[in-house]
């Protein structure tokens, strides 16, 4: 499959409890699917409505699992759409007229990302990890509503960069002292603690740091271990 490493994200725009894993692969979005529904016993099926970004002529991949007895929804999507772009509507002056590959992201922010699969199912989230075996996760804070999936975490190694100023401002917690990172770290879970966006967070690691300290939620100790964990 090619997949280098998965991540696991929070959707926090939507403030849902959901979770995005996002997949580094070779394949096309038909094979991806086709492996998924062999390796996973999922069902992905091709949407009959594609993604788009609000004003935009790309449409993304969108792949679609659904069990209406149990109430259980789960999407797999592109974040990446290639256009084939002429010469002349780069003002190019090459040697050659070749087409340029125009690569637009559905998450421009994490152009690293082939795909995502988005699910609120912990079930789903906990086959992904077990197939695709990341190292780190992204987010992920949603981890503390399944014990097994916390234990699963803990005993692969996989660490989590969690961003709390960002979960926060998001609307994905309502404070620090509802933040689940305390919850997390007492369950074993490796852990770091990152910005985000520092532009548009205005909230430094430091700061992040000085904040947990002074709300009572780590010891200076604690918050070392935890700095550490980011230089492994």
């Amino acid at each position: 499959m090619n997949a280098k490493k998965v991540y696991n994200l929070e959707l926090e725009e939507t403030f849902e409890e959901v979770n995005l894993i996002a997949i580094h692969s070779s394949l096309e979005g038909y094979q991806l699917a086709f492996y998924l529904n062999n390796t996973m016993n999922s069902d992905f099926k091709r949407s009959k409505n594609d993604l788009s970004l609000k004003g935009a002529k790309n449409n993304f991949i969108h792949f679609e699992w659904e069990d209406k007895m149990y109430d259980f929804q789960c999407s797999l999507f592109s974040n990446k759409y290639h256009d084939e772009l002429k010469q002349q509507e780069l003002i190019s002056k090459n040697l050659f007229n070749l087409p340029t590959r125009n690569e637009v992201y559905l998450f421009s922010e994490f152009k690293q990302v082939d795909f995502f699969i988005k699910s609120s199912d912990h079930k789903t989230i906990e086959k992904a990890i077990d197939i695709l075996e990341p190292d780190e996760i992204q987010h992920g804070i949603r981890a503390v509503d399944s014990t097994y999936t916390m234990r699963m975490i803990t005993e692969r190694g996989i660490r989590l960069n969690i961003c709390p100023q960002s979960n926060i401002a998001l609307g994905a917690v309502t404070e620090t002292h509802s933040h689940p990172i305390r919850k997390l770290y007492d369950s074993g879970i490796k852990l770091t603690i990152n910005t985000d966006d520092l532009l548009l967070f205005n909230a430094s690691i430091t700061d992040q740091y000085v904040n947990l300290i002074e709300q009572g939620i780590f010891t200076f100790e604690e918050i070392n271990e935890i700095r550490l964990n980011a230089f492994p």
